[in-house]
């Protein structure tokens, strides 16, 4: 209401910046409005409203003082907000920060973030529900419970799916405590078991299929340091069985601690590490379509608004996204190149020099 009085006409937007200026603010700025059609507008609208809160104490007082009906007066004196409601508002933006916190942490335009929704949205749900048994928020409860109800219809539909709990654990940087919380070990080696399992056919497919076989040498080589990382690792024993062949190397990545560089997306990380763990990215193969894929922020939408007019709206949803896929990975060099074939040039130097002794 405050920010309709304020702008609802030249002259009143002129007083409201003239209170900033007297006050010394050296670039004046209006009050803004909350949009539907924007999620993060409200927090924005409260936000520049705090940041004003005397301005806006001022700018009712004048309104009032040069008001001469009374009921328009009686109506612009209670518009004065009182100090508990102020704090209210000041409570509400908290809650509201951390939806925005959320949103921006998995949205973006120029790299994929899609495998970060679920952890955060984990985190945006246990942020809510401490506050909603917070006796000092007790007026946001009904509020937050309907929050929250809609967090965990989100969390449902994904659950029926282990693309998202199986993208986080291929996921160095949430690897570690959030996921062991989340889910049982049972329930990771449920999701990866019967994956890792099908990877071991001769026939399954694996990205380290795209580059050149690696030669026995690299195998050895390769065989040595997951038995290596085995043993040194704090992970039971590897069975011997058939069956178990997968294990070695899911201990080896579970119980290893990766730094992975801010800027590198999650897809171009396993483009270097395919060829040390083959088993755990030809699993994640099947998951590349959520790996390589970005939620857009609120600007972005205007992006695959151009794409989809320049079609006259022709293009359906999935073919949008996969243009959007296609374009973030042209623009952002996120095409996993071939490992240098550093084993093999060393196998053919060996052979040339066994050349070289019997000639």
């Amino acid at each position: 209401a405050k920010s309709l009085q304020e702008r609802s006409s030249e002259l009143r937007k002129t007083r409201f910046k003239k209170i900033q200026e007297d006050r010394g603010v050296a670039e004046p700025r209006d009050l803004l409005r909350n949009m539907p059609i924007r999620w993060s507008s409200t927090k924005i609208m409260l936000d520049r409203a705090i940041a004003h809160c005397e301005d806006i104490k001022q700018f009712i007082r004048e309104l009032e003082h040069e008001e001469t009906k009374e009921e328009k007066h009686d109506t612009l004196h209670t518009m004065h907000i009182r100090p508990a409601e102020w704090l209210n508002v000041s409570m509400l933006l908290e809650l509201l920060s951390f939806a925005d916190d959320t949103q921006i942490a998995f949205s973006a335009e120029k790299y994929p973030t899609l495998y970060f929704s679920s952890d955060r949205l984990l985190t945006l749900t246990s942020a809510w529900k401490k506050r909603r048994d917070d006796l000092s928020l007790s007026e946001f409860k009904d509020a937050l419970d309907i929050a929250l109800e809609k967090l965990e219809e989100y969390h449902d539909i994904s659950s029926n799916s282990s693309g998202h709990p199986a993208t986080l654990l291929l996921s160095p940087s949430t690897l570690s405590a959030r996921f062991t919380c989340s889910w049982a070990r049972e329930r990771q080696t449920g999701i990866i078991k019967p994956n890792l399992d099908g990877t071991l056919s001769p026939t399954s497919p694996s990205l380290s299929d795209v580059g050149p076989r690696p030669s026995t040498s690299q195998k050895a080589g390769l065989n040595r340091l997951r038995a290596d990382a085995a043993c040194s690792s704090t992970a039971p024993a590897a069975s011997s069985t058939a069956a178990e062949l997968w294990r070695a190397e899911y201990d080896c990545f579970l119980n290893t601690h990766y730094d992975v560089p801010e800027d590198m997306s999650l897809l171009r990380w396993w483009g270097m590490y395919a060829a040390q763990l083959p088993t755990w990215a030809s699993f994640g193969a099947d998951y590349l379509a959520i790996m390589s894929s970005s939620i857009s922020a609120e600007w972005a939408f205007s992006s695959a608004g151009l794409t989809i007019t320049k079609h006259r709206n022709r293009l359906k949803g999935d073919i949008v996204e996969a243009l959007q896929v296609i374009k973030c990975t042209l623009r952002n060099d996120l095409l996993v190149h071939e490992q240098p074939p550093s084993s093999i040039v060393d196998a053919d130097l060996l052979c040339e020099d066994s050349d070289e002794e019997d000639g």
